[in-house]
C-alpha cells in the first residue's frame, strides 16, 4: 500500500500537487537533497568614505574557501546587520552614517558565518558645528631605549595643526616595561608627537594619520 501511494504521488506530482509530494517523500523514507553549503567568511572589515554631510560605509568580506585569490573581497553592505553605540549621536542605515549631535560613536557591522558571528567596527566623530560624521583612527606605538626595552612613565603629547594638544603617560602594563601608548580617537591629518622623560633626550616626530606603519619612538639616555 505504501509503495502504491509513493508511485501514485510521483505520477501526479508534475500536476502541481507539491504538498502531497512532500508528505509522500517522508512516508516513503526518501531524503530530499541537502542544502548546498555556503562559503565561510574568513574576515570582515568596514571601509568608510565621506559623502556630503554623511559617511558612507561598506562591509567587505573575504571567503575562506577562495584559494585562487585570497585577497578577493565581496561587498556585504546590504546584507550585514549595522548598529551604533549611541543613536543620539549618530545612526546608521545600510552603512549610511548620519550625525545628530557632537560626540564619538562606534559603528559595527555583523554577519553570521557558520556557528559564529563576525563583526568589524569603526570609530566615528561627529563635530559640534555641522554635525558631520568623520572617520576616526588611533595613534599607537611603543617607546623604547637603545636596548629595545620599553620605557614607562614617558610623557607623550600629540599636537594637531591648530596647536591643540593631548597628553598621556606610558604606564606599566601586564607586560613589564612594555612602553606602549595609544591616542584614540584621532581625526586624519598630520600631527607632532613629542616624548619626554627625565634622564632622556626629548624626541619629536611628525605623524601622518592614518598610517599603517608601526610607530616606535627611541629615547636616548642623557650622558651622566
Amino acid at each position: 500500500m505504501v509503495q502504491f501511494i509513493c508511485l501514485l504521488v510521483r505520477l501526479v506530482s508534475p500536476l502541481g500537487l507539491t504538498y502531497a509530494v512532500s508528505v509522500a517523500l517522508v512516508a516513503c523514507d526518501v531524503k530530499a537533497p541537502a542544502p548546498r553549503n555556503t562559503a565561510m567568511i574568513a574576515g570582515l572589515r568596514v571601509l568608510c568614505e565621506p559623502a556630503d554631510l554623511v559617511l558612507q560605509c561598506r562591509a567587505m568580506e573575504r571567503a575562506s574557501d577562495d584559494r585562487s585569490d585570497p585577497t578577493r573581497e565581496s561587498d556585504l553592505t546590504q546584507t550585514v546587520a549595522w548598529s551604533t553605540s549611541n543613536a543620539r549621536i549618530a545612526n546608521v542605515v545600510r552603512g549610511r552614517v548620519t550625525g545628530h549631535a557632537p560626540g564619538t560613536v562606534t559603528i559595527v557591522a555583523s554577519v553570521r558565518s557558520g556557528d559564529e558571528t563576525l563583526s568589524a567596527s569603526v570609530v566615528v566623530i561627529v563635530d559640534d558645528q555641522s554635525a558631520r560624521p568623520t572617520l576616526a583612527f588611533d595613534v599607537k606605538g611603543v617607546v623604547r631605549d637603545l636596548s629595545n626595552t620599553g620605557i614607562t612613565n614617558v610623557e607623550l603629547t600629540l599636537v594637531d595643526d591648530q596647536g591643540r594638544a593631548r597628553t598621556l603617560v606610558t604606564r606599566e602594563s601586564a607586560r613589564p616595561s612594555d612602553g606602549s601608548f595609544q591616542f584614540v580617537p584621532v581625526l586624519g591629518g598630520q600631527y607632532r608627537l613629542r616624548a619626554r622623560k627625565a634622564g632622556y633626550r626629548p624626541v619629536e616626530r611628525l605623524v601622518n594619520v592614518p598610517d599603517a606603519a608601526p610607530l616606535t619612538l627611541v629615547l636616548l639616555a642623557e650622558p651622566l
